[in-house]
């Protein structure tokens, strides 16, 4: 009797698993076939060919404010070059004129005046831009672009943060000639001094002086002055306060200061995955939800993933920070936007999400609370869940990737 009972049950739990991995089979098959009525291809990752892959987009970018360009790691050729383009079909066929970097608003000036042929080098010192072979490409671009063009129509590079006290300090120290001697002492005692070697009655000292700095800086015409002035006020902020989130707050302020005080009416902003989603993914506000709640469907969010790769990262070795490459597997789970991705029929693909216009499949999954593959500045990797409908409008996933050449 035991036996039969034994026998009854392991039937029946047989019969119930095959079910369900059929249904699972059957769900993922039909999300599967309707991605792939969906998606567009991506023939060439190439920056320097032509338009035709990207020609799909135009409707969808022409009456944007803010086209978000996102990386799922900092270290990834294939999404270097493939934002490259579009960053110069955004410019030359759309007219995009202001591009702001996940980097340091000094530092990215030099490259500007590169762009711009006022320097015949390209320099960034310590900003955060990644100077590497991949983005030189792009800057020569952009400089061999501008020299056909009249000033007013030409492109113009901004960082979207002040990182660290250096570089803010020498430039506010650069264009207040008048500072009082104490105030110019005290700048420049913070500019050459190391970040983790400032106290906090260092950092208190600057804020003791910005009423004057405000002050002195409401009579500059075009706003720059102030705008230095301001982002000083938020290294001191982060510094003391140390909130998670309020980076993204500053950068987002940034963001709209690059509108509201230059001659562009619309801006390209490069940064991460993880500050370009427009709902919260991490324990704050991202630099996206500030921009959806300002500019709604004016911010279109452009995100990139891969199923495998290298990627370059910081890594430990012997006990040291260093510079290195890492393998990220192929993705196995179906609990992961990756895992569907990769059955896709094309290789490399793009999706826009903004024009499911309510598809029966489509619209539920990317609803779904899926884990997407992302990467910070450190090798680990991080698998946020989150749903791909809320945070961006457009997907471009690439299959296998591979490191950034970190040679300058």
């Amino acid at each position: 009797m035991y036996l039969l009972k034994t026998i009854i049950v392991a039937t029946f739990l047989l019969i119930f698993f095959s079910i369900r991995k059929s249904k699972a089979q059957e769900s993922t098959s039909r999300i599967v076939s309707s991605l792939n009525e969906f998606i567009n291809p991506i023939k060439t990752i190439s920056p320097d060919s032509n338009f035709s892959d990207l020609e799909v987009l135009r409707e969808s970018l022409k009456d944007k404010t803010i086209i978000s360009l996102g990386e799922a790691t900092h270290g990834t050729r294939e999404f270097f070059l493939y934002k490259d383009g579009l960053i110069r079909f955004l410019v030359s066929e759309l007219g995009y004129k202001a591009i702001a970097f996940e980097a340091d608003f000094s530092a990215v000036q030099n490259l500007d005046d590169y762009i711009n042929s006022k320097t015949e080098s390209i320099n960034t010192g310590q900003g955060g831009f990644p100077l590497i072979q991949e983005t030189r490409s792009m800057l020569s671009w952009l400089r061999t672009y501008n020299q056909s063009k009249a000033p007013e129509n030409r492109v113009h590079l901004y960082g979207l943060e002040a990182r660290g006290f250096s570089n803010i300090c020498g430039q506010i120290l650069n264009s207040l000639i008048s500072l009082p001697s104490e105030n110019r002492e005290l700048l420049r005692r913070i500019q050459q001094t190391k970040y983790f070697d400032l106290s906090t009655k260092d950092i208190n000292g600057v804020r003791a002086i910005l009423p004057y700095l405000y002050n002195e800086t409401d009579k500059d015409k075009n706003g720059l002055n102030r705008h230095c002035v301001t982002m000083l006020d938020q290294v001191a902020d982060n510094y003391l306060n140390r909130k998670f989130g309020k980076r993204d707050e500053f950068m987002a302020a940034n963001a709209t200061w690059i509108l509201e005080n230059t001659n562009s009416d619309n801006l390209i902003i490069w940064a991460h995955n993880g500050h370009i989603s427009k709902s919260a993914l991490f324990r704050g506000a991202s630099l996206g939800t500030y921009l959806y709640q300002k500019y709604n469907t004016g911010y279109f969010a452009i995100a990139t993933d891969f199923n495998q790769g290298e990627a370059s990262v910081f890594v430990k070795k012997n006990g040291r920070i260093t510079l290195g490459s890492k393998f990220y597997p192929e993705v196995t789970s179906a609990n992961a936007y990756e895992y569907y991705f990769n059955q896709c029929k094309f290789q490399n693909f793009m999706i826009n999400i903004s024009a499911l216009n309510g598809h029966e499949v489509l619209v539920p999954f990317f609803s779904k609370n899926l884990s997407m593959k992302m990467v910070g500045g450190t090798d680990g990797l991080i698998r946020i869940k989150l749903s791909i409908l809320e945070n961006f409008d457009l997907i471009v996933f690439l299959n296998k990737t591979t490191s950034v050449d970190n040679k300058k």
